[in-house]
């Protein structure tokens, strides 16, 4: 494992933003902001979607906005403890959140309308 992936798994148990932001930020209103930024350019591509791949989706910080869409919604990490969260905090459909340690997808080709990444490529 990767020392990136060491220090997210270290961050997967901090409040929501902490985790996948900025764990510093321990008032929140960085984190709330640069999520509301997120969310509002995100929002606006995903309207006539029907499947998504969150791709390094940490936490699942969007998962519930997405499914409150009629998305159906599906997400997938590379570190354990931020998947394990992930399940953790969305019991309804912690199934749709996986682990995964190859760069194969353990899903059919074309199951996703649109893949989403944010904050991902840069680690």
């Amino acid at each position: 494992m990767s020392e990136s992936h060491n220090v997210w798994d270290k961050n997967a148990d901090l409040n929501k933003l902490q985790a996948v932001i900025d764990p510093n930020d321990t008032f929140g209103f960085k984190n709330s902001l640069i999520d509301l930024i997120h969310w509002t350019a995100l929002s606006k591509y995903i309207k006539d979607c029907r499947c998504l791949l969150d791709f390094g989706c940490g936490i699942g910080r969007f998962a519930n906005r997405i499914q409150k869409l009629g998305i159906e919604y599906h997400g997938v990490d590379s570190s354990q403890g931020m998947v394990d969260s992930a399940q953790r905090g969305h019991k309804h459909f912690a199934e749709r959140f996986l682990f995964l340690s190859s760069d194969e997808l353990p899903f059919t080709s074309q199951y996703f309308d649109y893949c989403m990444s944010c904050w991902v490529w840069q680690y």
